[in-house]
């Protein structure tokens, strides 16, 4: 697991990069502007969607 999302619950992360792939195929928003957009969907504080944004962003970038 990245150390970006230490102390995370795997439930909210599994939930949310769920989300953002789901955001990310739908062409609706730039991705910069996801972690507002994550704290709105999951009732979750500033530095937490900043965590899972940027793990999210490890984990894409290390799959291919």
């Amino acid at each position: 697991m990245s150390n970006y999302i230490e102390g995370i619950d795997d439930e909210l992360k599994s939930l949310a990069f769920t989300f953002l792939d789901d955001l990310r195929e739908s062409g609706s928003m730039n991705m910069f502007g996801a972690p507002a957009v994550l704290r709105d969907e999951f009732a979750i504080d500033k530095q937490t969607s900043f965590k899972l944004f940027e793990a999210w962003t490890e984990e894409g970038a290390h799959a291919n």
